[in-house]
């Protein structure tokens, strides 16, 4: 027999863990916001700036966005998108 991991229903998550979770669920904005192109922009925007508000190396950023743009084909494998919506965007 395989091993058979428990769902992510299943896990008993450590307290602060389950905080931060939750947390970020509570802040984040809805994953559909990125079907507005305004929205869009200003996420690739940040994409250039490290957190203390300074540029980022132009590695850091081409890195930054696969990591984005990965994730959003990821969204589209499982049907939150039709395509990926920032792969147009320069």
């Amino acid at each position: 027999m395989g091993l058979c991991l428990p769902g992510p229903d299943e896990r008993e998550l450590p307290t602060e863990v389950a905080n931060v979770l939750h947390w970020v669920a509570k802040t984040s904005r809805p994953l559909s916001d990125l079907g507005d192109a305004a929205i869009d922009g200003a996420v690739m925007d940040s994409l250039r700036l490290k957190l203390d508000g300074t540029a980022a190396a132009a590695e850091t950023v081409r890195r930054k966005r696969r990591t984005l743009v990965n994730a959003l084909h990821y969204a589209v494998d499982l049907g939150e998108f039709t395509e990926n919506p920032i792969t147009g965007i320069r």
